[in-house]
């Protein structure tokens, strides 16, 4: 399943998360990863993707927290590799769903921001080779 049908799943059904098996973690996108953070305290990943030319929101778990999830909520098998994952208590509302979109992209630009003003602030003249070389480096570990 390429990553815009998984996309095209969850945007379609916004009143279930849909959890995506890849390799040994659980993930959701979008509108799930949304949803899903009301319930849980994993850190939501934002990223732009040219494949699908738009910001991808995700989060992901192994499956041990998949386990505990299932006690608490309803969770029905669609295939061996998505899982429907039904929220009672919460209720996906668009608009917060844009505010809450928004706040990824602010942090962003504040990591960009950071990263300029390091490069502009670099001593690069008076570095050598290797020193500069091992600074970006670290300059892209941050990316």
């Amino acid at each position: 399943m390429t990553i815009q049908e998984k996309l095209t799943l969850q945007s379609n059904d916004c009143k279930n998360c849909y959890l995506f098996k890849e390799g040994m973690f659980y993930k959701v996108y979008n509108e799930g990863a949304f949803m899903f953070q009301e319930i849980s305290k994993y850190k939501v990943n934002a990223k732009y993707l040219k494949v699908v030319n738009t910001t991808l929101y995700s989060m992901g778990f192994p499956q041990s927290v998949l386990n505990k999830f299932r006690i608490q909520y309803k969770i029905s098998d669609i295939d061996d590799k998505i899982l429907k994952f039904t929220i009672n208590n919460v209720n996906f509302k668009h608009d917060k769903y844009e505010q809450w979109c928004t706040t990824f992209a602010v942090n962003e630009m504040k990591s960009t921001t950071l990263i300029l003003n390091q490069i502009k602030e670099y001593p690069l003249a008076s570095k050598t080779p290797i020193e500069v070389y091992m600074w970006l480096y670290q300059l892209q570990k941050q990316l």
